[in-house]
């Protein structure tokens, strides 16, 4: 029978105490790695809640505000109607009373005119020649004649 040299035995004894060390130093790892795994999905688990609760609060406040761009534009669509109606009724009543309007106008620049014409242009001359037609101050009372 073949005998296993002593070192050869005594460095198969030391791989095995060393594997063993290691197995055992595996399986402290594994329960410690477990162990902070179960603290991290209970931190995660809290997470998605917030998460979800978040969410959900997304979705009220997108539903609230999409009811409230509705009801804005119904008022807005409201308000439009409202100043076509009041545009339409101003155009009715323009287009009665323009022909007085414009004949009012007009009734103003023929006066404009005439007052700067009366302005630019001195008074025509009196039949008796002096320059002037013999008018009365506004002060003065015209002389009586017999």
């Amino acid at each position: 029978m073949n005998e296993f040299p002593t070192w050869w035995l005594a460095l198969s004894g030391i791989f095995f105490l060393l594997n063993a060390l290691l197995t055992i130093t595996l399986i402290f790892l594994s329960v410690a790695t477990y162990r902070m795994m179960a603290d991290l999905r209970i931190k995660v688990d809290a997470l998605v809640e917030r998460a979800e609760s978040a969410t959900k609060k997304v979705e009220e406040l997108a539903e609230s505000v999409k009811q409230t761009a509705d009801v804005v534009g119904a008022r807005a669509r409201s308000v439009a109607g409202s100043a076509d109606a009041i545009a339409t009724s101003t155009k009715s009543h323009f287009v009665r009373y323009a022909p007085y309007v414009a004949a009012g106008l007009s009734l103003l620049r023929i006066l404009a005119a005439v007052a700067e014409m009366r302005a630019s242009h001195p008074p025509a001359e009196s039949a008796d020649g002096k320059g002037k037609a013999s008018t009365p101050p506004a002060d003065k009372k015209p002389a009586k004649t017999p």
